[in-house]
């Protein structure tokens, strides 16, 4: 999957730098094919070698990355003028040039209308699989207090989520089927806090709910939505080169059919 990430960023004209969390070790011919770094040693702790995970940090919510911040933090510090971070799951389908508006220092993602949650405190309004950092100095520091709100929370997420939208509540509660629904028609477009600019694209940015919508331009594969990443890898390893954009399925393939 990050191998197929980075050749459809480059294929699309970016570059891009891989950042290992320890599993690249046994790479098919113990080449690895791109370029990356690895994460530095002390947040790769023994609980997620072992688990997959850090700690759960209430019944059936676990801690799987720490990780972000101490990474857009090193590439901050590597003098890139924006930052786009993806998950290791997420890949892009188009260019997306405009994203480089210069009227923002950080952009996020919200969460995709009608979206349902039973925690919405652990949710949050962003998804943080996907991200912008322009490179300034309200950036720069407000990185610096989300790697120490991460060590508190242990959740990079839900530490990005807590030092932003605290006054910031999408989520209406469903009662006769339980839970809670995103409403994103009340999302903000872009938010000032302490001197941050904060710019907040539409879902097409990080779509993870399948089918994809035509608008998708990054596919994310979270959760129990990477039933669909061997399908998706079939096809698009099959893309030579591959092109302006990925389409997928094609529309041939899964007329008439229960793929989805």
């Amino acid at each position: 999957m990050i191998a197929l990430s980075e050749r459809q960023s480059a294929g699309l004209g970016y570059r891009s730098l891989v950042y290992d969390l320890g599993g690249l070790d046994g790479h098919p011919g113990g080449r690895i094919p791109f370029d990356y770094r690895r994460i530095a040693e002390p947040i790769l702790v023994r609980s997620f070698r072992d688990r997959g995970f850090y700690q759960e940090i209430q019944p059936g919510w676990r801690t799987r990355a720490l990780h972000k911040p101490f990474i857009v933090a090193d590439c901050l510090e590597r003098g890139e003028d924006l930052v786009t971070y993806l998950d290791g799951d997420a890949i892009l389908l188009s260019r997306i040039d405009e994203v480089r508006s210069g009227d923002y220092d950080l952009g996020l993602v919200t969460r995709p209308d009608g979206e349902t949650t039973g925690h919405p405190e652990m949710t949050g309004l962003v998804n943080a699989g996907v991200m912008f950092f322009a490179n300034t100095a309200a950036t720069r520091g407000f990185v610096e207090s989300w790697i120490h709100s991460t060590r508190l929370l242990r959740n990079d997420q839900l530490a990005l989520n807590a030092l932003l939208f605290q006054e910031t509540d999408c989520w209406q509660p469903l009662p006769e089927e339980g839970g809670w629904r995103f409403a994103g028609d009340e999302a903000p477009e872009t938010l000032s806090i302490d001197g941050l600019t904060v710019r907040l694209f539409d879902p097409s940015y990080n779509s993870y709910l399948f089918p994809l919508p035509a608008t998708a331009k990054i596919a994310h594969f979270k959760g129990k939505e990477r039933r669909w990443v061997d399908g998706f890898l079939d096809w698009a390893s099959a893309q030579s080169p591959p092109g302006e954009s990925v389409e997928w399925p094609p529309a041939e393939e899964t007329a008439g059919s229960s793929f989805w």
